[in-house]
């Protein structure tokens, strides 16, 4: 009877635990690029505002997004560039219902304008990085490559050869 009572009442505080951390984070509203990156939630009530007097919010799920030309992206990572997420409702074969489209951008800066994430906006993007260059030729055969996540290492492979040939020039530029 004492186990019974015992799984009982862990159950109600894991339940009464899950709720109020549910109702402390309900998202809220980041200014300015310096505020997300602080993580400086204003807003945390109800409140009206434009799209485009605030650099984005964080929902009650802790996913962050970032307003551009009047819609929300989802922030994905932030290591050496961001990278963003939008699912997009495209007209099916034929014009037949609506087809779900997952798109994905980046930009060079967290304030800076969103490009599609392709191997050619990438290389635009970063004019100077050669290494950069070579390695997304070598490693990628098409666009939807550059989402591919490294498990062990934790992070977008994309990410990983973009911060160690980023380090490469880096230093070889101070050599010079």
């Amino acid at each position: 009877m004492k186990k019974i009572f015992l799984l009982f009442t862990m159950l109600i505080t894991f339940s009464f635990a899950q709720k109020a951390e549910c109702q402390t984070n309900k998202g809220g509203v980041y200014l300015s690029l310096n505020d997300f990156t602080q993580n400086k939630l204003n807003y945390k009530s109800r409140h009206s505002y434009s799209k485009s007097a605030v650099y984005g919010y964080v929902n009650a799920k802790n996913e962050k997004y970032r307003f551009f030309d009047n819609s929300s992206y989802k922030i994905v990572d932030t290591l050496s560039f961001f990278t963003y997420y939008q699912y997009k409702m495209e007209p099916g074969i034929n014009g037949k219902g609506l087809v779900k489209t997952d798109e994905y951008y980046f930009s060079v800066k967290g304030d800076s304008p969103l490009l599609p994430l392709t191997i050619s906006n990438l290389k635009k993007a970063f004019p100077e990085n050669n290494k950069f260059h070579y390695a997304l030729d070598a490693l990628f055969k098409s666009d939807n490559e550059l989402l591919a996540y490294d498990g062990y290492l934790k992070m977008y492979k994309l990410k990983y050869i973009f911060k160690n040939s980023d380090a490469d020039t880096a230093s070889a530029l101070s050599i010079q």
